[in-house]
């Protein structure tokens, strides 16, 4: 798989890499975990938005864990996602008979600063019910390494835009290295 460097990578990774390393390279038994790093975003949530209920789609969500790290989260936040077995919503009645069920929705617990992964090929929603925002950092961590890198250049406008991907490989020392101003 391909994996992107984006230009905000440079500045973060330094600082970014021990802490994810330490935080999850021996957890998921990767030596190098860099190789394995194919997006890492922080999140913020406005007060009052709410994120609807989806499946996520997309190679990072059938290659890639998808490892939450919540850093603010009021109370007021509640993660959430449907069982397996509330996918399809119907169930079978005493009888038999196939009948429409309202979902059960599950709380997946979020503590601050506890990393904990989430199986975004079940349905999951976020909802909000105060005046308080939520950050979080989102890490997709694929199974097997990075085969190799393109580059976003620093004065990318957009994906339309035809300079703003340079594609050539990036080598694990330019992807850990720091930006020089």
């Amino acid at each position: 798989e391909t994996c992107i460097v984006f230009p905000a990578w440079r500045r973060l990774s330094p600082t970014l890499l021990p802490l994810l390393d330490s935080l999850l390279g021996a957890r998921l038994g990767y030596t190098n975990l860099s190789r394995h790093i194919w997006r890492v975003q922080l999140n913020r949530m406005p007060p009052g938005s709410h994120i609807k209920a989806h499946v996520d789609q997309g190679s990072y969500s059938t290659l890639a864990h998808r490892i939450h790290v919540p850093l603010l989260v009021p109370k007021c936040i509640r993660f959430e996602n449907l069982p397996i077995s509330a996918q399809g919503g119907r169930v079978a009645s005493a009888s038999g008979s196939a009948a429409s069920v309202r979902p059960e929705w599950r709380e997946v617990p979020m503590r601050e600063g506890e990393a904990f992964e989430v199986n975004n090929k079940l349905r999951h929603r976020v909802l909000q019910s105060g005046p308080y925002e939520r950050v979080s950092v989102v890490i997709d961590v694929a199974e097997l390494p990075c085969a190799r890198y393109i580059e976003v250049a620093p004065t990318c406008r957009g994906w339309h835009d035809p300079t703003c991907v340079s594609d050539f490989d990036v080598d694990e020392a330019e992807w850990r290295a720091v930006e020089r101003l």
